[in-house]
């Protein structure tokens, strides 16, 4: 088992700027290509933070909030709606997570799916999005909310027909804490591309000082027949009392056009936070 991983210490940290840059940027398309649209988070957590609490986002949101690159139009997506959770206010003082930022980029005919594992940080995501409605919608002008409660490994191959015919967006991010996720997450995708072949699909993975994204990629390649791409950040090396260095998104069955796009994200955001002996790539899962 690896170290317990505790979500709050990492909020807006670097891997927080990639994968909600990207899910902002990648949403905001898709509405303009499908009158309808589904997003699924399945570690929904608890929807917005307080960044005093999280001590990684100074090194993460923080320098890319004071950048110049924080102003490109690719990145405008993301940096309203973190500006909206925070009532327009600066300096920031709190950090919307995904299913925050979905809420608050999608409209009235889109749905969101919407799951957690602990009761607790559910009823408190279920309040943070109620409160975002009444401060931001009109009546009726929300996009409609489905909360599931329990294990996402059981409840999305359980409800993925329900969404067959759909376009839409899934967003796992799992916390990786048991060295079988990896592959547990590939068999999971596929279940859920087998049975919802108009999803795209979108995983989060660490990478740690001792990496097992490997694993991830292996099943991915041997199980899922849609393509597939990747998008790399490693920060640095690993120092002595390092652990995460660096993360991505393993994209499977979204357009090659869309992901096109968002390499200049990656350079971007690789020329803030990339150290000594980093890298980064974008392109088919290799």
């Amino acid at each position: 088992m690896t170290e317990r991983y505790r979500h709050i210490q990492h909020v807006g940290d670097h891997g927080d700027a990639l994968k909600h840059t990207v899910l902002a940027h990648l949403i905001s398309r898709f509405k303009t290509q499908h009158q309808q649209l589904l997003f699924i988070d399945s570690h929904a957590a608890s929807g917005i933070y307080s960044i005093t609490a999280a001590p990684d986002w100074r090194s993460g949101i923080g320098k890319l909030w004071s950048s110049a690159f924080c102003e490109q139009p690719l990145l405008a997506p993301w940096k309203n709606t973190v500006l909206r959770c925070n009532q327009h206010h600066t300096p920031l003082r709190c950090y919307p997570g995904s299913p925050a930022i979905a809420f608050l980029l999608l409209r009235a005919q889109d749905q969101l799916y919407l799951g957690e594992l602990q009761n607790a940080e559910l009823n408190n995501l279920k309040h943070c999005l109620n409160e975002l409605e009444k401060s931001f919608f009109t009546p009726h002008s929300a996009p409609t909310i489905h909360y599931y409660q329990g294990d996402c490994h059981t409840w999305l191959p359980q409800i993925a027909q329900q969404w067959r015919g759909k376009p839409g967006l899934l967003l796992m991010d799992p916390p990786y804490e048991q060295t079988t996720d990896y592959e547990e997450v590939a068999l999971t995708l596929n279940a859920i591309s087998r049975q919802w072949p108009e999803g795209s699909l979108i995983l989060w993975y660490p990478h740690y000082k001792e990496d097992l994204s490997f694993r991830l990629f292996n099943a991915v390649q041997q199980l899922i027949a849609a393509p597939c791409w990747q998008m790399d950040l490693v920060i640095r090396k690993p120092l002595i009392n390092d652990r995460l260095v660096g993360c991505g998104l393993l994209f499977i069955n979204i357009p090659s056009v869309i992901l096109n796009e968002i390499q200049p994200i990656l350079d971007g955001l690789a020329s803030i936070f990339m150290e000594y002996s980093g890298h980064c790539y974008v392109g088919p899962l290799k």
